[in-house]
């Protein structure tokens, strides 16, 4: 239906802008002019009531009413569409500038906007008197290195406890006529301190058997222990060894409760021997532990899979 209105405009066009010589050749030569013919009468005239307001090929055309090429923008429009392409270019802008609403209180805004900015740290200057408390010339002798950690003030604790427990034993249990324990006799320092060196020395040389290191046979026979404790009196103090009192924490959370005062004691002997520099590390290492601890970790990865888990605090500019 389109095309046929456009031809018959069209038709109707040239009609009317063709000379009049043009118009008597239609008349007798209609056959050439198609589309003249196809249209009805009726349709003819009003092909011909539209092109009237048609202009001539020599005159320019006037946009139609309501078309876009006849439409003039009012002065509101104009400022509308100024804003619209303002608002277009500072949208970027605009987003880092708009307040930041609190998601837990919407009534808290901050004003403050997005924007660059570096990582900006403090340097505190070290002033901390680092190295070691205590004459270096000491790390040639063992023994004076052990000292400072297991001083006489840890002796004085594994002595109070341990006696105070052998004679809560004593006097909680009947005791047969023949058993080792009526050999117990108070301990003191001096035979603390060679109980804890035998134990390292049992820690060096491993036998099948504890009782191997007083036997009489010359390859598994330890003299030097045999020279400081006789296995009986050894025994007894493997057997009562304590390092606090049992009534006291019997009901005490702490899974080191029974352990807690000697720790203590030592790590300030550690913080007293050494002040460490400016630079430290945090490591973790495996104490061998396959007895029964509730506190015993498993770590495959590690040479001692089972044991204690323990954290230090180590330096790396002094080297023990």
């Amino acid at each position: 239906m389109l095309n046929r209105t456009a031809r018959i405009l069209k038709a109707a066009a040239a009609q009317k802008t063709a000379p009049s010589s043009s118009s008597s050749h239609f008349s007798k030569n209609p056959v050439q002019n198609n589309s003249v013919l196809l249209a009805p009468p009726s349709e003819t005239q009003d092909a011909e009531k539209i092109t009237a307001h048609l202009p001539s090929s020599g005159e320019e055309s006037e946009p139609f009413p309501g078309s876009e090429s006849s439409y003039q923008p009012s002065e509101s429009d104009i400022q509308n569409n100024t804003s619209d392409d303002s608002d277009a270019e500072t949208s970027g802008s605009d987003v880092n500038n708009q307040p930041v609403t609190d998601p837990v209180n919407p009534a808290v805004t901050n004003n403050e906007t997005w924007g660059p900015c570096g990582i900006v740290s403090n340097s505190f200057p070290f002033t901390g008197e680092s190295g070691f408390q205590f004459n270096p010339t000491d790390f040639r002798d063992p023994y004076k290195i052990y000292r400072l950690f297991i001083d006489d003030e840890v002796l004085e604790i594994i002595v109070r406890e341990t006696n105070r427990y052998a004679d809560q034993f004593i006097q909680s249990n009947d005791l047969s006529r023949r058993s080792f324990v009526r050999q117990w006799t108070e301990t003191n320092k001096e035979e603390i301190r060679k109980f804890l060196g035998i134990l390292v020395i049992m820690g060096m040389n491993h036998l099948p058997k504890m009782r191997l290191y007083w036997s009489k046979n010359p390859m598994f026979r330890n003299d030097l222990i045999c020279k400081n404790m006789t296995r009986t009196r050894f025994d007894l103090l493997l057997k009562f060894i304590h390092f606090s009192d049992n009534e006291q924490n019997r009901r005490n959370p702490d899974r080191l409760a029974k352990v807690k005062e000697v720790l203590d004691c030592i790590q300030k002997n550690f913080q007293n021997a050494l002040k460490p520099e400016k630079a430290l590390v945090i490591d973790e290492t495996m104490v061998p532990w396959r007895g029964r601890l509730v506190f015993r970790q498993y770590l495959p990865a590690k040479s001692h899979p089972y044991g204690i888990k323990v954290y230090k605090l180590c330096t790396i500019d002094l080297l023990w």
